[in-house]
């Protein structure tokens, strides 16, 4: 209390005192005492309260043994016991109504420090109070909002027409529209009590609010996110799957999958799919590899696999998996997977394609060695010829020489095996048989070519100089082809160089390996014309040739062959005139 209401409590008391002490009257002027006792519970707290009602007890005992002391039972005794009641009655009802304020003004303080709205209201619909949680909402000052209608002040609207009215003690929840102080709307979920009047009747409302804007903002924006999101995943071009699945990749389950992916592997099945059912057998373990490695290193995986849906023919699929969120002890993983099967049969058609090209181009290099091969056939018959006059003349004689015959037959012998080896040379390069890669001698490769071309060497007038007799210089490669592409580059070689006259022609074959760079590189040079610039800048693009009547498929075919073995073809023209190829091949360190 106040030091003015400690004064005026002091002053009344010691009057009370004075009065009830030395007025002879027959009333109990002690009941005066309860005033005081009512002035400090305006303001004092319950132990204040309480050790007034004791004091002022003890100073109605004293008055009445100063005034009544050694006097037998009378009613003076029944009036100090009234005004003992009273002082006490007065006391204990100040100090339940004392608590009474401080749980209402404890709740009063909730209210004020709430951040959700608090507004009473009277039955004028007139604020009567306002906390710091509608401050902060509408805007408005609690100075500001006092006195003023909630209908005027924040055009209040309800989902229906219809406006509560609340009886005492009754109460509404549901959603309201209101305006802030700057116009804005608001949407808010409110809970109306009705209370209850001075005198019992209705007294107007008590509603707490609070603020929805935001939350159905964010929903909307959930919502549309969502939709986008459907949208998007269902439009996109490739089959997309969200699985989940735990940290060991077990029972991997399809939570949701596009329109491609129904597509690919059809509508997924009521209630949860396994994916992995419907690949082969490598296919399920290297998916569920995936799935783990993607989980335990948390970066995107890729494989390659054979789908087998039920009611659709077998598919080759690359799958991309890449982790997902994390929902308690399950995973989600996001696959998306491109169907691969039209572009590995194309791959096929291609193969089989350059494969019949390759086939076309032995074909027209064997129409063109047609003179090599009746040179290389005659040269053997012609010998085997003149063999076997020698023997039927050393037979003739008189006294047969059989060691000039034995040598006959031998040289036989000897012609009908080159023979065949020519033969079965050319047969070979004719062929159409699959690629059988095993280890090669370059030295052995460029010897036997240059005995195949012999012919077309002398026809062109083309001294050949091989450099290529290192025995040991071996690479992997399919023998059929690797002669093909070493005729193609000769033949061209020695055609280009029938035109030019004034120099001698030459052809020089050259072999180098890289050890470092585990290469091996076969150079052939000629002193010819050169390649034109046309063929150069096209990178011996099919149909380009620089021969008259030629189809341009040699080099080309070549090129390819060599990619094939994981190695090279280069072409250019070189300082001193002429043209310059080079094939390079992986090398074999040792041979195998």
């Amino acid at each position: 209390m106040t030091l003015t209401r400690w004064l005026i409590v002091l002053i009344l008391s010691i009057g009370v005192f004075l009065f009830s002490t030395v007025v002879s009257t027959h009333d109990a002027l002690a009941v005066l005492y309860v005033l005081c006792i009512l002035f400090i519970a305006e303001a004092g707290g319950a132990r204040t309260i309480v050790t007034a009602g004791a004091v002022y007890s003890a100073l109605a005992i004293i008055s009445f043994l100063i005034k009544h002391y050694g006097e037998s039972f009378d009613s003076a005794y029944i009036r100090l016991g009234i005004s003992l009641v009273a002082i006490a009655v007065a006391t204990f009802l100040s100090r339940r109504a004392q608590a009474g304020r401080s749980q209402l003004s404890e709740q009063s303080l909730w209210l004020a420090l709430t951040h959700d709205t608090v507004i009473i209201r009277d039955g004028g619909d007139r604020i009567i109070d306002w906390n710091e949680g509608a401050t902060r909402l509408y805007g408005w000052s609690r100075e500001e909002a006092l006195g003023k209608k909630v209908q005027s002040l924040l055009k209040t609207s309800f989902p229906t027409t219809i406006v509560p009215h609340l009886a005492p003690g009754a109460l509404w929840s549901g959603e309201i529209t209101r305006l802030d102080r700057d116009g804005r709307p608001m949407i808010l979920t409110s809970t109306w009590m009705g209370r209850v009047g001075e005198y019992g009747g209705e007294g107007g409302v008590i509603e707490l609010s609070a603020d929805l804007t935001q939350e159905r903002l964010a929903q909307a924006g959930r919502i549309e996110s969502e939709s986008r999101y459907k949208a998007i995943f269902n439009g996109a071009g490739v089959p997309i799957f969200e699985l989940s699945t735990d940290s060991q990749g077990a029972d991997v389950i399809v939570l949701a999958q596009n329109d491609a992916a129904d597509r690919l592997v059809g509508p997924k099945e009521t209630g949860a799919a396994d994916l992995t059912k419907i690949l082969d057998g490598d296919g399920h373990r290297l998916f569920r590899d995936a799935i783990v490695r993607a989980l335990a290193e948390g970066v995107r995986q890729e494989l390659s696999c054979r789908v087998i849906p039920e009611k659709s023919s077998p598919r080759d699929v690359a799958f991309t998996v890449s982790p997902g969120a994390q929902y308690g002890e399950s995973r989600t993983i996001l696959v998306t997977a491109v169907d691969m099967t039209e572009r590995n049969q194309a791959r096929m058609r291609v193969e089989q394609m350059q494969t019949d090209l390759a086939h076309a181009s032995r074909i027209s290099a064997l129409g063109q060695m047609t003179a090599v091969v009746a040179h290389e056939i005659n040269q053997p018959l012609m010998a085997t010829v003149t063999f076997a006059r020698s023997g039927r003349r050393w037979l003739r004689r008189d006294t047969p020489d059989l060691d000039e015959v034995g040598r006959c037959l031998d040289g036989i012998v000897s012609t009908g095996e080159r023979a065949a080896r020519v033969v079965e040379r050319i047969r070979a390069m004719s062929r159409r048989q699959t690629s059988e890669h095993e280890k090669l001698s370059l030295a052995h490769l460029v010897t036997e070519t240059v005995e195949i071309l012999s012919s077309e060497f002398q026809r062109y007038g083309v001294r050949v100089e091989n450099c290529v007799t290192a025995p040991d210089l071996y690479f992997i490669g399919d023998r059929v082809q690797i002669h093909q592409v070493l005729v193609n580059v000769m033949l061209n070689a020695a055609q280009a160089m029938g035109s030019i006259s004034g120099r001698p022609r030459r052809l020089i074959l050259n072999a180098a390996q890289d050890i470092s760079r585990g290469n091996l590189t076969l150079t052939i040079d000629d002193n010819g014309a050169g390649f034109p610039l046309a063929l150069l800048e096209d990178g011996v693009a099919p149909f380009t040739s620089s021969k008259e009547g030629g189809v341009g498929l040699g080099l080309s075919v070549s090129r390819t062959i060599m990619e094939t073995h994981e190695g090279r073809l280069n072409v250019k023209n070189r300082l001193e005139g002429g043209a310059s190829v080079e094939l390079q091949w992986p090398a074999l360190e040792e041979p195998q």
